[in-house]
Order: structure tokens, then C-alpha cells, then sequence
């Protein structure tokens, strides 16, 4: 049926429509019990993949499996842009990464430095500017994170850009390849990764708009190891937004959309409202578990709730609200059953329940 018609045909109803009594036996129990019907899966996606995506190759993974998406021949040049300020041992380690524990070997590294003044990051910047692939641009004034983006996108040379902060530790050697491989499909536009905290439990599986408080994270909290509800931090999957921290993105529907919003969302909201105005232009945006990445969140900015940064942060969220409206109301792809204000778990039931917007709902 989905290779006969468009995603935007394919609607989840939010309502109970089928109970299954898990007994003994049961697939509702686990599907180890019935593993002739995990074939049947299998077989049925790898069959779909021979008749629209021959190319594509289907992987197992820990009695599971994943689509890995090819990439053309050569494969594209991906240029990470990070944007620093001194905070040297951040820095240091997420380039490290990149250049020594990273396979894909098409990349560029451009460092924004604004303003760097500390002696040690300054005469580190200017050694690994002399590395293979990296080059250094001098951008001094107030931290602008949408103008430093805008600014590294525009002086990259890869068809694939890849945003990242300077507090990012990519963890597997495949990272950027799974990032590239899913941004490169023609109906994709931003990608983001499975980020986690140093103690190895989950900061980003992507990201649900929340009404009032714009969006939030999703999964966050739960051990790497974990499948998470309905198995979802197992899964690529669409999702409203993904974070700035790490975002992957076509070169030309970076351009087509205009990029990040230099001039309203400096800071905070920036990334949401680019996956948001890239789903506008028919582009999906997609979180993948296959990129796993440390996140020592906010240590280059420092303490978060100052009083400027709560104004900046209000100001923001309030040009979101009247740029998007009741979008941020109604997730589709986060169920109104569920939780979303900031004190509750997502993915827990929603108490009070909350109702969506969507007709029918």
C-alpha cells in the first residue's frame, strides 16, 4: 500500500482499536515466541526494498534489522561545521574524533572561532588549521549560533552539511556514514543522531513540538541500551525536529529554505524552526539510533537559566509561537496520548489527558 500512494495519505489514529490477550505463546508477549512471523517481517520489508530501492541493503542487528541506504560513487563530501570559543578540551576532543575515529573519509572539518582568547585554544587553533581537511575562520562578536551555521555552510565546499557543537563526542566510527547515507535521500532533509549524556544515558532521540513550551526532547533519560516505548530508540524514524547539536542536512535544501534564522532565533529554536520550514518544502526529518554521539550538553555555554538567557530564551520561544501556531500544538508523529509537559516523562501515558487538534481526534 505505502509504494501506491504518499505519506501524507498515511494517517495514525490515535485510538485503541484492537486488544490482544498476551498469553502464552503470544507475539504479544515477545516475538521470540513466534519467530516465524519476525521472517515474515523481514522478508516482506527486503522484498519492498528489491521492487523500490534495489541499491539498499538490509543488515541484521542484534535480531533485528535496518536498511542501510547507499550512497553514489564517489560519495559526497560532508563538511561538519562546529562554531568554538576557547573551552579547548571540548573543542580538541570533538575534532579529534572526527579526524581519528571517524570512517567516512569524504569530510571537511570548518571551525568557527568567536572569538577565541585564551592562549592555549588560540595556538591550538592555529595548528589544526594546518591539518588535512580543516580549515579555521576567524568569526569574533556575540555568540549568534543561526549567523556562525549560516556562515560555515556558506564557505563549506560538501553537498552534505553537518552541524555540530563543540561539546559533541562522536562515540562509532560509522557515524557520519549513517548520517550522510540517510540525508542523501531525495525526500530527506534534516537527520539527527542518538545523543548521550557522559553516563551513557539518552539526551536526544529526537524531538516533539510542545504547544506553549515550543518542543522538547524525547527519550531522555533512558539507558543506550534501552528500546525504549514500542521499541522506538531502536528505530529510524520521522520526527518533528531534531537538535542543532548535531544535524545533518543536503546543501540544497539547506539553500532552499533559507537556512538557519539568523535575525530572530540567534540561539535557542533555530533548529526546530529549520526542520520545521524544511517539512513545509515536503522534506521529512529523521532520527536515526545508527549515530551515536556524547554530548557534554551545554559545558561551552555555561550555567543555563541566567536571567539574560531566560529573556533571550522567552523571546524566542514567543516568535515561535506566532511564526507556527497551533503546529506546535499537534505532533504527528508524537501521539496526543502521551506526555509532553516538561515535568512528565515522554513517551508516559498523558494524566491529565490532553487532546489533539487533528481532525478526528
Amino acid at each position: 500500500m505505502a509504494e501506491r500512494t504518499t505519506p501524507a495519505r498515511i494517517r495514525h489514529l490515535p485510538r485503541v482499536l484492537y486488544h490482544w490477550r498476551a498469553v502464552a505463546g503470544s507475539t504479544a508477549r515477545g516475538v521470540e515466541a513466534k519467530p516465524y512471523a519476525a521472517a515474515a517481517t523481514r522478508r516482506a520489508v527486503a522484498e519492498h526494498l528489491a521492487r523500490t530501492q534495489p541499491d539498499a541493503r538490509l543488515v541484521d542487528v542484534d535480531q533485528r534489522y535496518r536498511v542501510q541506504w547507499p550512497l553514489p560513487e564517489p560519495a559526497p563530501l560532508a563538511s561538519v561545521i562546529i562554531a568554538t570559543r576557547d573551552r579547548l578540551e571540548l573543542v580538541s576532543r570533538c575534532v579529534d574524533a572526527i579526524l581519528r575515529r571517524t570512517g567516512y573519509p569524504q569530510r571537511e572539518v570548518i571551525l568557527l572561532d568567536n572569538g577565541s582568547e585564551q592562549s592555549d585554544t588560540r595556538a591550538w587553533l592555529q595548528r589544526i588549521a594546518g591539518a588535512p581537511g580543516v580549515r579555521v575562520l576567524a568569526r569574533p562578536g556575540p555568540f549568534n549560533f543561526s549567523a556562525l551555521m549560516n556562515d560555515g555552510a556558506a564557505a563549506a565546499r560538501g553537498d552534505v552539511l553537518v552541524f555540530l557543537n563543540n561539546d559533541i563526542e562522536p562515540l562509532d566510527a560509522g557515524w557520519l556514514d549513517e548520517l550522510v547515507r540517510q540525508a542523501w535521500r531525495p525526500e530527506i532533509g534534516a537527520v539527527g543522531a542518538k545523543l548521550l549524556y557522559p553516563d551513557r544515558k539518552v539526551q536526544h532521540a529526537g524531538v516533539a513540538v510542545a504547544g506553549d513550551y515550543v518542543a522538547r526532547h524525547v527519550g531522555v533519560g533512558l539507558a543506550d541500551g534501552s528500546a525504549g516505548h514500542g521499541r522506538r530508540m531502536t528505530c529510524v524514524q520521522a520526527q518533528s525536529a531534531v537538535t542543532g547539536a548535531c544535524l545533518a542536512m543536503r546543501r540544497q535544501v539547506f539553500d532552499w529554505v533559507g537556512g538557519f534564522d539568523a535575525e530572530h532565533l540567534a540561539v535557542d529554536f533555530s533548529d526546530i524552526d529549520l526542520c520545521l520550514k524544511t517539512q513545509v518544502a515536503g522534506y521529512a526529518t529523521l532520527w536515526t539510533p545508527y549515530a551515536r554521539l556524547l554530548h557534554h550538553e551545554s559545558a561551552s555555554r555555561g550555567p543555563y537559566l541566567t536571567e539574560a538567557k531566560r529573556e533571550r530564551w522567552q523571546a524566542e520561544a514567543a516568535i515561535m509561537r506566532a511564526r507556527w501556531g497551533r503546529r506546535l500544538d499537534d505532533d504527528p508523529w508524537y501521539s496526543p496520548n502521551l506526555a509532553i509537559l516538561p515535568e512528565q516523562r515522554t513517551y508516559d501515558l498523558a494524566f491529565p489527558p490532553r487532546t489533539g487538534s487533528r481532525p478526528g481526534i
